[in-house]
């Protein structure tokens, strides 16, 4: 298993002065997949491994948004304190206003063994050791102590189930070691039949999953049905991202009979960004129709001004060299942060693609020692059925009154132990 993993809990405000809040990272209870991740493999891993670039991150995105200064491990609980950047006024009010309120770990499994009910139905991961690589602010926690902070909604889970709770369908995570496909490449929607010969209800659960990851959306996971799945932009074969099929989904997504579609555009958007596209999402257009009018409020405030007096018109003509100056700096700064994100996304990338040929280098090796170790093996066993066979011959030939030779053997004696050998070859065993 060498996909990143996510897994949520929820946070709550300590510090509005200093934008200072706590969640709880993760802990030993189940989270809506079924897995369960160890308190102590975060520990260790944030010892070894986090700590070095403690940052925090918007909905699983490229660009930071402020840094972890705390991690203690709380009984079965890891929690985080950390600080939201004085830059991003935007999501501080989104948290203050409730539509934040959950964090989300992304993790390497480097060891997990699997979970099965009293039925023997897989029923998710538990996960004792973890590279921890990322934590996220996000709308939707997934973990069970995100949502039991209030004792009215943990009767209505008691009663109701999860699902019924949070009524929310599932953007499932990107297929392992996926690439992007050439963006002139034709796309055509997948059905069942491009994934596997079998029928839905035939697949196992990792299965399901497997396929979900290839499209945007899922009722649920596992999915029940190939029906429940919704918005495929991933190629069925080779993972990769179609681009035409990003479009076409983006396009789709208003219509679409789903449920957080403010997570699957984040997600659909996330794979623009990586065909080169700038995306602008709907509060900018409604910030860039806002401006626009403001713009022309001015213009005509300018043009009246203009009327009265010849000074204020030659100041007015000032203006906008004073403007553009402004519109080149505002360019130079979104082009900087646009290629810094940029930049942080291909190191994200490399660090991905480098743990993942760590991880295929290390399983090739080990399948080369275990090869090596069965040839040893067989090799101690064929030396010690020589040494067993030459000791038979030499028992049978002193029974015979043969007496070995120290210098030259008689060609007689030769034919007499090679009969003697080929006879004990064939019956030893």
């Amino acid at each position: 298993m060498d996909e990143i993993r996510f897994k949520s809990a929820v946070i709550k405000v300590v510090s509005k002065k200093d934008r200072i809040l706590e969640g709880i990272a993760s802990s030993r209870s189940k989270d809506v997949m079924g897995d369960i991740v160890e308190p102590d493999a975060l520990m260790e891993s944030w010892e070894k491994y986090y700590s070095k670039f403690p940052t925090i991150r918007y909905m699983h995105g490229p660009e930071p948004i402020g840094k972890i200064i705390d991690v203690r491990k709380d009984n079965d609980k890891v929690i985080i304190r950390f600080k939201i950047s004085k830059t991003e006024d935007d999501i501080w009010t989104k948290i203050n206003e409730g539509i934040l309120k959950g964090l989300s770990i992304g993790f390497f499994p480097q060891d997990y063994e699997e979970i099965y009910d009293e039925n023997g139905k897989f029923t998710g991961f538990h996960f004792t050791k973890v590279m921890w690589i990322e934590t996220s602010v996000v709308d939707t926690p997934a973990n069970m102590d995100a949502v039991i902070l209030d004792k009215s909604m943990a009767d209505k889970i008691v009663k109701e189930g999860l699902d019924a709770v949070l009524k929310k369908g599932v953007v499932p995570n990107n297929p392992s070691g996926y690439g992007l496909e050439d963006p002139n490449k034709p796309w055509n929607a997948p059905t069942l039949s491009d994934f596997t010969d079998k029928k839905f209800d035939e697949l196992s659960d990792s299965e399901k999953m497997k396929i979900a990851k290839h499209f945007a959306w899922a009722a649920k996971m596992p999915p029940e049905k190939f029906g429940d799945l919704k918005l495929p932009h991933h190629d069925p074969k080779t993972g990769n991202v179609n681009k035409h099929a990003v479009d076409n989904a983006m396009a789709r997504l208003d219509q679409a009979n789903i449920d957080n579609k403010d997570a699957v555009r984040r997600h659909l958007e996330n794979h623009q960004k990586e065909f080169g596209e700038k995306v602008v999402n709907m509060e900018t257009e409604e910030k860039m129709v806002e401006d626009v009018e403001e713009s022309t409020e001015e213009v005509q405030e300018e043009e009246q001004v203009e009327e009265k007096t010849v000074e204020e018109t030659v100041e007015d003509q000032e203006m906008p060299d004073s403007v553009d100056e402004e519109e080149e700096m505002e360019e130079e700064q979104m082009a900087e942060e646009e290629e810094m994100e940029q930049k942080i996304g291909q190191m994200f990338n490399e660090m991905y693609q480098m743990i993942k040929s760590m991880h295929d280098n290390l399983s090739e090796k080990v399948a080369e020692l275990e090869k090596a170790k069965e040839e040893l093996e067989q090799k101690v066993k064929d030396l010690e059925l020589e040494a067993t066979i030459q000791k038979e011959v030499e028992q049978r030939l002193a029974d015979m009154g043969i007496v070995k030779a120290t210098k030259t053997v008689d060609v007689e004696e030769q034919k007499n132990t090679a009969s003697v050998m080929a006879w004990l070859k064939k019956y030893a065993h």
